[in-house]
């Protein structure tokens, strides 16, 4: 069995390895041109994308008036830091945190750090630096601000990782920029998750607005048929916690309110000798929404 990409087999499966890539590691729903293109990266980066050094990853991007989903290729930290170790002059990639109280002084036109802290009561992190030598020429050096790379929600709190372990994250971040600027046939264009804005998101229904919305419908049904429309609604309307227990309640008694209602007028309808019964529906929810 040959170890080129583009021609190992997998025998124990019988398939062809970019068959096992395509099902095993793409997104469902890739066409045949975006996997193309994948698989292109792979070879041009020398990243393996079953040892897990490269991912075809769906994010959605909206390309005018429209929500679509794209297909990228993100290479792993490790399968680049992997990758560099196949390079004959490559002599290795350090990497640290800067603190507002480190001594640290970046010579990048020397290709010289020198970076001095205490590990204790560092102060407040600044970023962080990465270089890498490759042997015959001027290491290369690069610094990086969290304050451009950190990412952060729609409340301004850093998210996931960045706020449990930022030092971790911007360290990642300078080792694979550094990389790229070294290695630019391999890994240019090509950029870790940790890198990247977060992924875009289609804009969902204002909870708040939706709940008044359905307070005002409940309130102003007038017929069960109503209701019942109501109720395929706000299943579907994506409501969750206090909002969703407050419209399930009022959807109830306003339910049986019109149900009790509907009785009175049919009995009402009917003659004395007819024997109608005196049952009266009662007033929880005959309509389960759940």
């Amino acid at each position: 069995m040959t170890t080129a990409i583009a021609t190992t087999t997998t025998a124990d499966v019988g398939v062809n390895k970019w068959e096992l890539v395509k099902k095993t590691v793409c997104p469902p729903g890739i066409s045949d041109a975006e996997f193309l293109l994948f698989q292109e990266q792979c070879k041009r980066s020398g990243l393996d994308p079953l040892k897990k050094q490269i991912f075809c990853v769906e994010r959605k991007a909206k390309v005018g008036d429209e929500w679509v989903k794209k297909y990228d290729a993100q290479p792993a930290e490790a399968g680049m830091l992997a990758r560099a170790e196949m390079f004959a002059d490559y002599r290795g990639i350090t990497a640290e945190a800067v603190y507002t109280d480190d001594d640290c002084m970046v010579d990048a036109g020397a290709g010289v750090v020198v970076h001095r802290f205490k590990p204790a009561g560092r102060g407040k992190l600044l970023g962080a630096w990465a270089c890498v030598r490759r042997e015959g020429r001027t290491p290369v050096v690069r610094f990086l601000k969290l304050e451009d790379y950190i990412q952060k929600g729609r409340d301004g709190n850093p998210l996931s990782m960045w706020g449990r372990i930022p030092e971790t994250m911007i360290v990642k971040c300078a080792r694979v920029a550094v990389l790229r600027v070294v290695f630019p046939e391999a890994f240019g264009g090509l950029y870790i998750p940790e890198e990247l804005p977060p992924a875009q998101e289609e804009p969902t229904p204002d909870v708040s607005q939706a709940y008044m919305s359905f307070m005002v419908d409940i309130d102003a049904a007038e017929t069960v048929d109503r209701m019942e429309e109501l109720r395929l609604l706000i299943k579907s309307a994506g409501l969750v916690g206090p909002a969703y227990d407050d419209v399930v309640k009022q959807w109830k008694l306003k339910s049986g309110q019109l149900r009790k209602s509907q009785v009175g007028a049919a009995k009402s309808a009917e003659s004395p000798q007819s024997g109608a019964s005196s049952e009266v529906v009662s007033t929880g929810s005959s309509i389960p929404l759940a």
